[in-house]
């Protein structure tokens, strides 16, 4: 627990690295895009195709196939749970909150705090999430916002989704890739924690503490990702004979920050984009705190 409480420091020390970084006029929006794109394209997807090369054993392909399970159903009623609590409010800002109780950050922020609480394996418990992630925001996300854009080339495209397709085929296969490209893989993949970690400093630079406290539906909807829907996850895994770190990476997952999708799906479709992304760098700033309080009580 002290190793893993140690890594998340130093992730919290790379994220004021972020917010210095932003203050100084060093990172501003259309850089902060650029390095997203880098992040996500590119750095993710080698750090997953190389951390899915490991032996084989079936206690992690159990594991995987339950991490699979539990993320159908937890993104699933947080689907559920996010539409009766959220279905009287006006159509715009309904629309976020609702996508915003169903989405967590399971890549941008999950595959960088999983290594660190896991080590290797944990890249591919949260690729695992991520996976489940990919489908539903392309399904019922884009249903949710009520438009027309659900395509299998939507779904299929995604670089870290491919990868964690490639992944798999690779652990259960037991093929490898040559030397060369792991070392690339390697040293790419290597900047993902903390490119993520920059990325996510620069956004809590620009954040108004004063804003989120004036909108009552900020808050409810960061306590609700934060504490109310891992807590949920948790308690309904107590009724399971599970192995701990599925567990708690299940609870961790769930208590993310609320996902990026959502402020590019409200900044495409025009639906509240300045709430949006007032939700998710709140989420993000105060989730330093209740990851924290997760890792410990889980």
């Amino acid at each position: 627990m002290a190793a893993a409480l140690n890594q998340v420091l130093i992730l919290i020390l790379i994220i004021v690295v972020g917010f210095v970084a932003a203050r100084v006029k060093i990172i501003d929006a259309a850089t902060r895009a650029r390095l997203s794109e880098l992040l996500l394209l590119v750095c993710t997807p080698m750090q997953v195709l190389l951390a899915f090369q490991m032996d084989y054993s079936q206690q992690l392909a159990v594991q995987m196939a339950q991490l699979a399970v539990i993320g159908v159903a937890g993104f699933g009623a947080s689907a559920v749970i996010g539409y009766f609590l959220w279905r009287k409010k006006p159509e715009a800002r309904r629309k976020v909150l609702w996508l915003s109780a169903m989405l967590s950050n399971c890549g941008f922020m999950g595959i960088p705090v999983f290594k660190g609480v896991f080590g290797d394996v944990g890249v591919v418990y949260a690729s695992i999430f991520v996976l489940v992630f990919t489908v539903y925001t392309w399904t019922l996300g884009v249903a949710i916002m009520g438009v027309k854009g659900a395509t299998w080339k939507n779904i299929v495209l995604q670089p870290a989704l491919i990868a964690c397709v490639a992944g798999v085929v690779l652990f259960l296969t037991q093929w490898r890739l040559p030397g060369q490209i792991n070392a690339v893989l390697q040293s790419v993949g290597d900047m993902t924690t903390p490119l993520a970690m920059i990325i996510i400093g620069s956004l809590i630079a620009e954040i108004e503490l004063k804003g989120i406290l004036s909108d009552k539906d900020i808050p409810l909807s960061i306590g609700l990702r934060l504490l109310v829907l891992p807590a949920l996850m948790w308690a309904a895994l107590s009724f399971f004979d599970l192995p701990r770190d599925v567990v708690k990476a299940s609870v961790l997952i769930m208590g993310m920050p609320i996902a990026t999708n959502t402020v590019l799906f409200a900044t495409r479709y025009d639906c509240e984009p300045h709430f949006a992304g007032t939700l998710v760098v709140g989420s993000t700033l105060f989730s330093m705190l209740t990851l924290a309080f997760w890792m410990i009580v889980v």
